[in-house]
């Protein structure tokens, strides 16, 4: 090999170093127009068995360049994102995305999300994730129980098979919060397309939680019953979450010294004004307003749903953080009460008690 030969070589290989739309070598790293924050991404300690979500926020820093975001890659199957890719930024744009956290043992996890774009870059952006997850919470706590109001928010349309388990924990927690005496209150609102905040928003006994819950179900096997003439008149699939959780916050005489929670459980989407329900039901309350309510009358919503309908629940609306994660609740997949790896009572027990997701 000559000297003109060994020249020509090394030209080459210089000239495959280049990046051609920069002029220059290569990056080491993404150097593109996609900014995330947070960055790094901390979740707040969160106990094995809950699911916690964290906004993030992606922006487009460029002033005339869309982005695309085609693909991401995550290096702990604990951690996943609530949106499909690929997903475009326009110039300037911002976009929310939820990355959910799902331990299953605890620990201190260090991980990353990549996020490929299509701006020709050899390195995908990096953002690193910290999270910690303790042990799942058992067995009776024995520090004080704190003031609490809770609320149970439910979903009563006939495709709710969880609600009879869920009314077998409400026994269990009853029974626990009678034999120590504890400080705790309990509302209910039921909903599908109509809502009823039962008793006009009292707190109620014992007597009187079950006297209205059982009015909504079938004696024995306690599922919701098919002959209410509220079923009869649902005729779709999305049911009036915003509304009983809006009318929820508004309507109860919370405590100003005790915790107040809500606990939703429902396997369905909502609507949003001006949209009306199949029996002629007007959705009242939109989104922002439903977090308002909730923030302001200092409200933590707890919720069991399921991810893929999680829209506004778990993951953000239209740029708007999730209900949860506004409030400093968490959510539970609606699945595992049916796969029997979310025991009810020991959730109410954790609510009860303070031991929640963190």
């Amino acid at each position: 090999m000559n000297g003109r030969t060994i020249t020509i070589l090394a030209t080459v290989l210089v000239a495959a170093c280049a990046a051609p739309e920069r002029g220059g070598l290569l990056p080491k790293s993404y150097d593109g127009a996609l900014v995330v924050t947070p960055s790094p991404a901390v979740f707040a300690e969160t106990r094995v068995g809950c699911v916690r979500s964290l906004d993030l926020e992606l922006v487009n820093t460029s002033a005339d360049l869309r982005v695309r975001v085609t693909n991401a890659s995550l290096s702990d199957p604990s951690f996943s994102l609530g949106q499909m890719l690929p997903l475009v930024l326009d110039p300037g744009a911002h976009r929310a995305v939820d990355l959910h956290f799902t331990p299953d043992a605890p620990g201190v996890r260090s991980a990353s999300v990549a996020l490929a774009t299509d701006e020709g870059r050899l390195y995908p952006l990096e953002l690193p994730v910290r999270a910690e997850a303790r042990p799942r919470a058992k067995g009776e706590p024995t520090a004080a129980i704190e003031p609490l109001d809770l609320v149970l928010v439910l979903d009563v349309s006939t495709t709710m098979n969880e609600i009879a388990p869920l009314r077998a924990a409400a026994e269990a927690a009853w029974a626990f919060v009678e034999a120590r005496g504890a400080d705790v209150r309990f509302g209910l609102t039921t909903f599908e397309n109509d809502v009823r905040v039962h008793r006009d928003g009292a707190f109620l006994d014992h007597e009187a939680f079950f006297q209205e819950l059982d009015s909504q179900l079938v004696p024995g096997s306690w599922l919701p019953d098919p002959t209410q003439p509220r079923q009869l008149m649902n005729f779709d699939y999305p049911e009036n979450a915003l509304d009983a959780l809006a009318r929820s916050a508004e309507e109860f005489a919370f405590r100003p010294d005790a915790r107040r929670y809500a606990l939703l459980v429902t396997d369905d989407t909502f609507l949003e004004p001006p949209a009306v329900f199949s029996d002629g039901t007007p959705a009242l309350h939109g989104f922002g307003e439903t977090s308002r309510a909730l923030t302001d009358h200092g409200i933590r919503l707890f919720s069991i749903h399921a991810p893929l309908r999680g829209s506004g629940l778990s993951s953000s609306r239209d740029g708007q953080p999730s209900l949860v994660s506004a409030t400093g609740g968490a959510w539970f997949e609606i699945s595992d009460v049916d796969h029997g790896e979310l025991d009810l009572d020991q959730l109410l027990l954790d609510l009860i008690t303070g031991r929640t997701c963190s």
